[in-house]
């Protein structure tokens, strides 16, 4: 017995530094969240589910921890009895947090957008930022009101894995919360662009239709592609209302002006595109082009791909967008699943 105490003594000699250092997690201390004024959804209790939300997504990983409100509580208590305003510097300090965390929430029509700032107590130029998306698509199932928290809680965690650099610091997860921090992706217009014999198909000549069906089928396929986070219609649309656009026509490339309000909004790829006739099959062709914003209000195209339009019929045009869709974001390569060809009509 005595011989197996002596070897765990020297054990923990040799070891013990390493094995506590191991352990160690970078203490963070969590400021209150600035809710967007969109953020009408949350009730009563928004301040305390939102912070919760975001020490719980921090929580989540192996090294990093948000320092607890019992801890704040009784540093609140030991030094207000002979201070009487204290900052957030002076809780993190007293706290020994390493970093302070700053998060604001924003509502984009159907989506979450929280931005994490991490500031050092110690040094003000220390500072690291990250954004983070998630789709508002949790319902009650007994009065459809929304529950937010899930989103909340996946936005702040693909926020944070920016802010700290580490894209894969959620994957150990083997459920809802493994989740990658991905830019933002908005599917814009496609230009219909006009000939005689593109007139002759019914489906160019019902451009709003069309064009919408369109820009919802592109996003069928790409909110599968995880290396994007990606803007749903109507959420891309509210974007759009905040510079004063209230009717957009998805048969129209974009305008400098939309692809301004995008940009303003932090998103860095879009999806156009364009229907015309193809001349050499005698059918309608899609082109689809990947976008990505660049320095000085410019984009440049990252992927393209095409597909023909074999019958004017809306299930055609859906399995063709469709084709054009995966194989742009996923490799042109890409075998399309036999999902997608059931759209086909008989």
């Amino acid at each position: 017995m005595r011989k197996a105490n002596l070897f765990l003594m020297i054990a923990l000699l040799f070891f013990g530094t390493y094995i506590i250092k191991a352990e160690e997690k970078a203490e963070l201390l969590i400021a209150p969240v600035q809710m967007g004024p969109n953020c009408n959804f949350i009730e009563a209790d928004e301040a305390k589910e939102a912070l919760e939300s975001v020490r719980y997504a921090i929580n989540l990983t192996e090294n990093y921890h948000a320092i607890d409100t019992k801890t704040i509580d009784s540093v609140l208590k030991k030094r207000s009895s002979f201070v009487n305003t204290l900052t957030l510097s002076d809780i993190a300090k007293a706290s020994k947090a390493d970093y302070i965390v700053f998060t604001s929430t924003k509502r984009i029509g159907n989506i979450i957008r929280s931005e994490i700032i991490m500031k050092s107590p110690k040094d003000s130029t220390v500072s690291k930022k990250g954004t983070g998306y998630a789709m508002l698509n949790f319902r009650d199932k007994l009065d459809g009101k929304i529950v937010f928290v899930p989103s909340l809680i996946a936005s702040y965690q693909r926020a944070f894995a920016v802010a700290v650099n580490d894209t894969m610091i959620y994957d150990s997860y083997d459920n809802a919360y493994r989740v990658y921090p991905a830019p933002a992706l908005a599917i814009c217009g496609i230009e219909f662009i006009d000939s005689d014999n593109a007139k002759k198909w019914e489906l160019f000549r019902t451009k709003q239709s069309a064009s919408y069906d369109i820009t919802e089928t592109i996003f069928e396929v790409a909110i599968w592609n995880k290396r994007y986070f990606t803007y749903d219609i109507p959420s891309r649309d509210s974007i759009y209302a905040v510079f004063g656009m209230y009717e957009k026509l998805n048969f129209n490339a974009p305008t400098d002006l939309e692809l301004e309000a995008l940009r303003r909004f932090d998103v860095e790829y879009l999806i156009s595109g364009a229907l015309s006739f193809d001349e050499e099959s005698g059918f309608l062709q899609i082109e689809l082009f990947l976008f990505q914003f660049t320095e000085g209000r410019k984009t440049k195209i990252v992927a393209s791909h095409k597909e023909l339009i074999e019958a004017d019929k809306v299930g055609h045009l859906r399995y063709g967008v469709k084709k054009a869709a995966v194989r742009l974001l996923f490799g042109a390569d890409t075998e399309i699943p036999f999902k997608i060809k059931e759209d086909v009509p008989e």
